[in-house]
Order: structure tokens, then sequence, then C-alpha cells
């Protein structure tokens, strides 16, 4: 009895040397993108949105999920930057510093936590932002959902070896002309990561999955022109390793 209760020591020893080996050379994600977005008007030049300066405001976002706007925030200006024609966002320095000094502070958030994205930015709005900070267009985001859960995938004798993280994240985004206060373009993402744990201290940044959300929405749909665009990956996408290309299993239109 002493015999294989030492075995079994030995052997969870040797399972769970072997787990961490693998967990810290590269944990797995699986990663899925469903985009869907407004088609482009012919009144939107593309070429010309990349040589004008871009302001983004705060991102939409109800009560309970107020506490993510800032790494939702600081993922899309990541975004906005890294698709192929990059765009000249004005740095948040600029654009909290620039508002307030001017008295504006509050067109650069929403006023009513429980803002829905049904609300039309008000041509005023767009006019005062336009002046203070010389900015052709403005990105209008929202944040609608974000939930995280762990399941257990392997025990062995009462050790939990494997965990699986799953985050989920919903963001909207409004493309609108400052100048003359026309509506763009929308476009609507949807992303869920699963990721297999082999610590319990792992985490999933919500940083990093905003950041490749927006990209896409950005990449896909505003520059692409797709109107919807579901994307799978099963690579490691975050920051801290090699980026790679999320292949598109379904693009329509």
């Amino acid at each position: 009895m002493i015999q294989r209760q030492g075995r079994c020591q030995v052997l969870l020893i040797a399972l769970w040397a072997a787990l961490s080996i693998v967990g810290c050379s590269k944990p797995f994600h699986l990663w899925q993108v469903d985009i869907t977005s407004t088609s482009r008007p012919q009144s939107l030049d593309i070429s010309a949105l990349a040589r004008e300066r871009v302001a983004i405001l705060a991102p939409a976002a109800y009560n309970h999920l107020q506490g993510y706007i800032p790494a939702v925030s600081r993922g899309l200006r990541t975004a906005c930057v890294e698709i192929t024609s990059p765009l000249k966002t004005i740095s948040l320095y600029e654009t909290l510093n620039t508002l307030s000094r001017q008295g504006l502070a509050s067109d650069y958030r929403e006023e009513k936590p429980d803002y829905a994205p049904s609300d039309i930015m008000d041509r005023q709005r767009l006019g005062r932002i336009h002046k203070a900070l010389a900015a052709r267009y403005v990105l209008q985001p929202g944040l609608t959902q974000f939930t995280e859960s762990t399941e257990d995938r392997f025990e062995f004798a009462g050790w939990k070896l494997i965990k699986t993280r799953v985050n989920s994240l919903s963001l909207w985004l409004r493309l609108w002309d400052a100048e003359t206060g026309e509506f763009l373009w929308e476009g609507a993402g949807e992303g869920t990561v699963a990721a297999t744990l082999f610590e319990e201290k792992s985490t999933l940044p919500l940083y990093d999955i905003a950041r490749s959300l927006w990209r896409l929405m950005l990449q896909e749909g505003l520059l692409a022109g797709k109107t919807r665009a579901v994307l799978t990956s099963e690579e490691y996408i975050f920051s801290g390793d090699k980026e790679t290309t999320t292949a598109p299993s379904e693009a329509q239109r």
C-alpha cells in the first residue's frame, strides 16, 4: 500500500513537472471573432482617413462595465496604429488636456453611464471636438459585454492540474466626420478566447483581447470594407509573443 502511494506521488510529480514545462513555454489559445459592419459610403475616402487627425472618445459602457474602460480604450489606441493603414490618432494626453483647458471635458465621454449605442452624437458636440483638437474624424467606441469564467479540465489525486479560462468580449465602433457631422461607418465585434492554463495566477489580459478585437474590426470592416467576417486562430495572438496572421474561416461581401 505504501509502495503504491509512493508510485502515485512520483507519477504526480512527474506529470506536474511536464505540464509546468509546457505551460511555461507557450499557453494554447483558441480565438474566434464574429465581425459585422455597415457598408462604407462613397464620401469616405480611406486614403484621406489615414492622413487626417482622428480623435478617440472614451468607450461608452453600462454601469457594471465602467472599470474595464481604461484597458479597452488603450487597446483601441494601439490597434489604430497596427492596421495596414495606420490612423493618425490624437494622443490621450493631448485629447484630455486640450479639452480640459477649453472647458470641454464632458465632450470626451458620455455623461450617462447607461448610454446606449443607438444614441446619435450631437453635431454641435462633434463641431466642438473638431475645433478644439483640429480633428477631421472622431471614433466613438463602446463596450457592450465582458465575461470570464474558469473550468477545471484535468484532476489527478485531488490536484487540479489544468484549467480552461474563457473570456468573451463585445465591442462596437462608430466613425464620424467631425467637420460635417456625417455618420460614416459602424462596426461591431464579438470575440471569444479560450486558453489552457497550467497556473492559477495565469491570466488573459483584457487589454490584449480588446486590442486584437479592435484591430480585426478596423482591418476587416473599415479598411477591407467587409460587412461580415468570421475569423478563427489557434495561435498565441497576444502581446509578449510572436504575432500571427488570423486566418479567415468565413468572409462575406
